[in-house]
């Protein structure tokens, strides 16, 4: 599911708030106790994150793949290669073989904070917060990229851009 860009921050009813991260967007493919990581242009990505193997077979997440450097997410360091890599999860497309993207957000996100949430020190699920106003001021002052706004009862929908998740960049921001 793409991104719409919106300009503004805005708090509203049956919309949850995340921090959006400067990495390569993801999704991670589970199959036969083995895992892959494609782009958002379904190129394989070559880091590896065994802990993910634990999960069940036929288990899709989507994700943001991002580089550490200096304590802060750096997309200069991950375009060089440059680890430490984390990963960062945001949604459940399948688990198990079952299709989730029909399902409103909580309910896949429920998969994530369930199965995902302490899996290691370089995975993570993203939290989300009820209050993007207060996100995005502290992502600015933070030297963030932004954050990304959904609204709670949206289904995913693989590969098509939905007013459903919206992009709200802080102005000004540089790719470190």
């Amino acid at each position: 599911m793409l991104l719409t860009t919106h300009h503004k921050p805005f708090t509203r009813a049956g919309w949850v708030f995340e921090e959006k991260l400067d990495g390569y967007r993801c999704t991670v493919s589970i199959c036969d106790d083995w895992h892959m990581l494609w782009s958002r242009h379904d190129n394989p990505l070559p880091q590896r994150f065994y802990e993910l193997d634990s999960l069940p077979d036929r288990t899709v997440l989507d994700g943001e793949l991002v580089s550490m450097e200096g304590g802060k997410v750096s997309l200069q360091s991950l375009q060089r290669n440059h680890g430490p890599f984390q990963l960062h999860l945001f949604d459940c497309l399948m688990w198990a073989g079952q299709d989730l993207t029909r399902m409103p957000l909580p309910l896949r996100r429920y998969y994530l904070l369930h199965h995902c949430t302490n899996l290691s020190d370089r995975v993570f699920v993203v939290p989300q917060f009820e209050d993007g106003v207060a996100l995005f001021n502290q992502i600015k002052r933070d030297g963030g990229e932004g954050i990304v706004a959904k609204r709670q009862a949206s289904h995913y929908r693989p590969g098509k851009r939905s007013a459903d998740w919206q992009k709200i960049k802080v102005p000004g921001y540089v790719s470190c």
